[in-house]
């Protein structure tokens, strides 16, 4: 995700013609990229992740939901919302 972010920074940056000659980033701009980075990044896979473990603590109960791992994410959705689903 990082490098995608930058990707679109550094093209950016290129269009307004603004330090056609840098094309790196500062430690700065790496920094806040990483971190919206990490953040999209999370926001996307804890879902799957926590479905995963919650599917795998199901299963050694004796139960075993319908659906896999996007079927548990709906289940816990239906049951507590987002907050159940990113707690």
């Amino acid at each position: 995700v990082f490098e995608q972010v930058k990707a679109v920074v550094l093209a950016g940056r290129r269009s307004t013609g603004k330090n056609k000659r840098n094309e790196s980033l500062s430690a700065a701009e790496a920094f806040f990229l990483g971190m919206v980075a990490r953040t999209i990044a999370t926001v996307l896979c804890f879902p799957y992740v926590r479905g995963k473990v919650m599917l795998q603590s199901t299963y050694a109960e004796g139960g075993a939901p319908q659906g896999g791992i996007p079927g548990m994410v709906l289940q816990m959705f239906a049951d507590g919302g987002m907050g159940e689903v990113f707690r």
